[in-house]
């Protein structure tokens, strides 16, 4: 198992999670809105800050 430099694990695990994130909010704009009618935008701004 090659050893990888700790910079580019945790950038490829943030690609990882960003095309994942993407793809979610993706699906979630497809279809129709929960009765709650919440929007995934302040967990996606707090997730952008955070990162």
């Amino acid at each position: 198992m090659p050893a990888y430099e700790t910079q580019a694990a945790v950038g490829t695990s943030l690609l990882v999670v960003s095309a994942n994130s993407l793809a979610s909010l993706t699906t979630r704009d497809a279809t129709p809105p929960a009765s709650t009618g919440r929007s995934p935008a302040p967990f996606t701004g707090a997730a952008t800050l955070g990162a």
